[in-house]
């Protein structure tokens, strides 16, 4: 399994993660904000029409951009 994210640097996160899983191993070798910086630059490619990548998410959540005026963006998912 794969940790991204700030709060995945947590020890104690961890090994939570690692005892719900059963044991399962965690991979370190992801830079975790290269992670999040690289599904962003995967979701901006598929709003663009661009070039078509498949995204596949794991933990659907919605993602919002903040524009100039205080004007709050909710991005398709």
């Amino acid at each position: 399994m794969f940790l991204v994210g700030g709060s995945t640097r947590i020890v104690k996160v961890q090994h939570l993660l690692q005892d719900f899983f059963s044991g399962g191993r965690l991979n370190k070798s992801i830079n975790t904000d290269e992670a999040a910086a690289y599904g962003a630059a995967l979701l901006a490619s598929s709003i663009s029409d661009k070039r078509s990548l498949p995204i596949i998410k794991v933990a659907p959540l919605s993602v919002n951009l903040a524009t100039s005026g205080d004007v709050v963006k909710n991005l398709p998912s």
